[in-house]
């Protein structure tokens, strides 16, 4: 199959008078370099498996630590490590393998795809979108509605705005071709990505960088040889940004197949494609102009997702009727401050009624997480008995259906809920499994859920509640809810070495040490030991910060580390479990000089101290950090 290079005019090489060396060290300056920590650094508190500290330590010392990273890359002398990878489930037994890269390798990799973007975003068209990051609007101008009957887009007219908010399309068509790319990550070949980014005038070292971590970070193939193929999907949008350059040029030969004016007509979502077309024999066309388009690149169309759409047919694809009221109820109820309350509980089973004729048809996934999150708003058990089947039918929703019980006072339910899903055989992925625990950290168990809540993640950990994934990432999320719901962390120790502790993941490690630092140091230097020669040196990292608190080597952090989030879908604001585990372990500290700062952080933590969890926490604290 033939390959092309991006098109000539459409990229425009940028590239100075200066030497590759000397663009290379400047992209790599340690500016660039902070600049692009902030970011990650932030949008780090916000993946779905975060850090227990969200690399507090890391962050705590990246002065020196940016200039050691940038000698190694400008000398050549910089290897990138074998990442961790897990299963996120996505229905019906199957997964995409998700790639979390040692945190140094992660700094690289969205610089240099940054770097890629910043070039390239003016070659973008308008309607190609990949990240949630980045505002999406539709595409071209509204359209004035005609409520004529016997119009064909009648039905469409009826939900317009709604329609605009999930297809991106301003103007309604005969025809809707949704679509997208067959394995689209696994599928891009590194040397043809490569290619395409050399237009962009990016220093020749920087893409031979990109190639190093790219075949480091591939997704494997066990034993078996594996060719340079495959962009990791992480969730620092670094991999999304490559993929998104990639296919601009199949954008812009979508357009050109479509003719003048066309912009308004077509919209991409990473590789998700909508296409507006004026009759099924023009759909055809289309589909046959994206097949050809996208085998130059050799990608793959995804035959089997592809959907020929008449307008009633997009009214239930995207549940616009559905969506439509959803947000009608949230605004409405948003006002009056979401109480529970038994009107808007009457109103939500009304809306459930009428959306469950489409259940399985379609974005209903989507639709479903709605309904799970206004539940919380307003009070009602609705769906728990729904839970179940939600689990295993749409694992990625796993997380609001957790949340949904947890943030409602039914932690007990929740419980029982994981304990039968676990039971039953269908806890597979160490991501749903993950997203259980993560979920005890956001509600306000009584004291009886917080005790079946202790005793299920010691059976998790001993392996006696039944078979799960066997993944480290839910054992890590474990050990801070045991943390979080008052456990007594080290008596968990022979459940987290398993008798060697030289087997123990990173993942793990940091969790059990960060929480015993801040809980019973003594205790936590007795166990640090073991962790000597650890082969993740995020492992030492933590180790060497948390003995510099507690010995009163290290004073405070120098920027804000914790911040407000909100309760939603509840109102009002709380620090999570997170800031609250950092908070506890710096008041661990024996620097004399930062009495007045931890008094000042305590009581800032203070004013938000709602649920049982956080008042046991600051009780704690308080009795070390005298108000």
């Amino acid at each position: 199959m033939a390959t092309t290079t991006p098109n000539s005019a459409a990229f425009t090489p940028v590239i100075g008078f200066a030497s590759d060396d000397q663009r290379f060290e400047d992209l790599m300056s340690l500016v660039k370099l902070r600049k692009t920590w902030g970011q990650i650094r932030k949008e780090l508190k916000d993946v779905d498996l975060r850090d227990p500290i969200d690399w507090l330590d890391w962050a705590c010392l990246v002065d020196q630590t940016l200039p050691s990273i940038r000698e190694e890359v400008l000398s050549g002398s910089y290897q990138p490590r074998p990442p961790t990878r897990y299963e996120l489930g996505k229905g019906r037994g199957s997964f995409r393998y998700m790639t979390i890269p040692n945190l140094r390798d992660s700094l690289l990799y969205r610089h240099i795809s940054n770097a890629a973007l910043e070039q390239a975003t003016p070659l973008a068209i308008k309607g190609a979108y990949f990240s949630r990051r980045h505002a999406a609007n539709p595409v071209g101008k509204a359209v004035e509605p005609i409520l004529d009957p016997y119009d064909g887009f009648f039905q469409v007219w009826l939900r317009y705005n709604e329609y605009r908010t999930r297809t991106l399309l301003s103007a309604p068509y005969e025809v809707l071709v949704v679509t997208d790319i067959s394995n689209y990550f696994d599928s891009v070949e590194h040397d043809l990505l490569l290619e395409y980014l050399a237009p962009l005038g990016l220093p020749r070292k920087a893409v031979a960088l990109l190639g190093k971590l790219l075949e480091m970070l591939k997704p494997t193939a066990g034993h078996s040889p594996n060719p340079r193929v495959g962009l990791p999907v992480d969730e620092l949008d670094c991999s999304r940004q490559l993929a998104h350059i990639f296919l601009f040029e199949h954008d812009q030969n979508v357009l050109r197949s479509l003719g003048p004016g066309a912009e308004g007509q077509y919209v991409r979502w990473m590789d998700d494609q909508n296409v507006g077309a004026l009759s099924l024999t023009d759909a055809r066309k289309v589909v046959n102009h994206l097949t050809r388009s996208l085998q130059k690149q050799r990608l793959t169309l995804n035959a089997g997702k592809t959907k020929f759409l008449a307008p009633a047919q997009v009214v239930i694809e995207f549940h616009l009727d559905a969506n439509e009221a959803l947000s009608d109820w949230y605004e409405k109820w948003k006002k009056k401050g979401f109480a529970p309350n038994a009107t808007a509980r009457t109103e939500l089973r009304s809306i459930w009624r009428q959306a469950k004729q489409f259940r399985g048809v379609g974005h209903w996934d989507k639709v479903l997480k709605r309904f799970y999150a206004y539940a919380v708003s307003c009070g009602t058990n609705l769906f728990d008995r729904e839970a179940l089947d939600s689990l295993v039918e749409y694992p990625g929703i796993a997380p609001r259906v957790f949340s949904s019980f947890a943030m409602r006072g039914r932690v007990v339910e929740m419980v029982e809920l994981f304990a039968e899903y676990v039971g039953q055989g269908e806890s597979l992925f160490e991501a749903t499994e993950a997203q259980f625990f993560e979920a005890l950290l956001v509600g306000d168990p009584s004291r009886s859920g917080e005790t079946k809540a202790l005793d299920l993640i010691e059976r998790f950990l001993d392996g006696s509640l039944g078979t799960c994934s066997g993944g480290e990432l839910g054992k890590s999320s474990a050990i801070l809810a045991y943390y979080w719901l008052g456990g007594n962390v080290s008596e968990l120790a022979v459940l987290v070495s398993g008798g060697d502790w030289s087997r123990v993941s990173a993942q793990v490690a940091r969790s059990f040490l960060a929480a015993l630092a801040a809980t019973a140091p003594s205790r936590f230097q007795a166990h640090a030991i073991q962790f000597v020669g650890h082969p993740s040196d995020d492992v030492g990292r933590i180790v060497e910060f948390a003995n510099a608190i507690i010995t009163g080597t290290f004073a405070k952090p120098p920027f804000p580390y914790a911040h407000l989030k909100l309760r939603w879908p509840l109102t009002g604001k709380r620090y999570d479990a997170r800031a609250w585990l950092q908070l506890e372990l710096l008041s661990r500290s024996t620097d004399n000089s930062v009495g007045a700062w931890l008094k000042a952080e305590v009581d800032r933590f203070a004013k938000y101290a709602r649920t049982r969890q956080e008042r046991r926490v600051l009780g704690r604290i308080r009795k070390r950090v005298k108000p």
